[in-house]
């Protein structure tokens, strides 16, 4: 364990990266025929895509027909009906902040979710329904209940924020959320956006602020306490970080990202077995979406020496992914540095 605390910066590098690939939407989105051109990538092209899961489903009863509705500002409804797999995968045409996914269960709506972009090309969204609910908020992601739709004094706003998100004008879309919060400051949704475009041009200090606006609205909102806790990470402020995102995963501990930030924390603290243990977590309650955690241990052992604990990362991580890019690679990794049968 000692190799683990000693090496917990590579482990922080990757994350604040932005992860090592897109193997998860690339794995998704294949598997529902949903492929790029060739002179695109997954990394480049917005996705929305995700798995919806029904739950209490009797065996004895017909299937329950689920439909995966997303809509886009003056665009028609994109529908989708899955298979058994569960996954579904739209491709965005625009940075609308008004954009939703709907889910429709035997025709019926069940649950409904506003769609921000948050910085990422990719974003990914997971339902958890109840066989013959009438509604229900997903755990674990960005539930119906933080809705705070554009109003009359900051649609015309979010629509110019939309446009420069299109352009890649970072600074134009600053501005335009710093308006939209400034004549409606209760918009929880747009501080958050606003601490995240921040973020993204390394303004720590002003994310922070931002997000600490946002939960100053909305003290349960659990994606902008993971995002604080994010900014805190950057700048080192460890304990900060920790508390934050502890309380983030005491108040909604099916939200996997919560976990995978936390685990950073604690690998900045030091505190390697804690730091592995919520990146296990976060595998554990997303292995998809947190499969490249998977990834972020591997380097982490194999920096440290522990090249037979980082097969078994890369081999847990291809058992997720079998479709990864690079999966020669890592299997070429394996074959060369195989596992220790007191770790299998």
């Amino acid at each position: 364990m000692k190799r683990i605390v000693f090496l917990a910066s590579f482990l922080l590098l990757f994350l604040l990266g932005g992860g090592i690939s897109n193997a998860q939407v690339n794995e998704i989105c294949g598997r529902t025929g949903e492929m790029t051109s060739l002179g695109d990538s997954y990394g480049y092209v917005p996705y929305l895509y995700g798995k919806i899961v029904l739950e209490g489903v009797d065996p004895d009863s017909k299937l329950q027909k689920i439909v995966v509705g997303f809509t886009e500002r003056a665009q028609p409804e994109k529908r989708m009906i899955l298979d058994k797999s569960g996954n579904y995968c739209f491709r965005r045409t625009s940075g609308d902040t008004s954009a939703a996914l709907v889910i429709y269960l035997d025709g019926a709506e069940v649950a409904r979710r506003q769609i921000m972009s948050l910085g990422a090309a990719q974003q990914r969204e997971d339902f958890e329904i109840k066989a013959g609910a009438t509604t229900r908020a997903a755990p674990g992601t960005i539930s119906a209940k933080y809705n705070y739709p554009p109003n009359e004094k900051t649609a015309e706003l979010y629509k110019k924020a939309a446009e420069a998100e299109r352009g890649k004008n970072t600074d134009r879309e600053v501005e335009f959320i710093k308006e939209i919060v400034k004549a409606d400051p209760a918009d929880f949704i747009a501080w958050a956006k606003l601490g995240t475009l921040y973020f993204e041009k390394k303004s720590y200090s002003d994310a922070e602020s931002a997000f600490g606006k946002s939960l100053a609205v909305r003290p349960d909102f659990v994606p902008a306490m993971v995002n604080l806790g994010r900014t805190y990470i950057a700048q080192i402020k460890t304990e900060p970080a920790l508390q934050v995102l502890q309380k983030a995963t005491a108040a909604d501990p099916k939200y996997a990202k919560g976990f995978q930030y936390l685990g950073t924390a604690y690998l900045q603290a030091k505190k390697g077995s804690l730091g592995v243990e919520a990146l296990n977590k976060a595998i554990e309650l997303d292995p998809v979406g947190c499969a490249d955690a998977h990834l972020l241990m591997a380097t982490l052992y194999d920096r440290a020496g522990a090249k037979d604990l980082a097969s078994r990362e890369y081999r847990l991580f291809l058992e997720k992914m079998p479709n990864y890019a690079d999966k020669r690679k890592l299997e070429e990794y394996i074959k060369a540095n195989p596992e220790q049968s007191a770790n299998n």
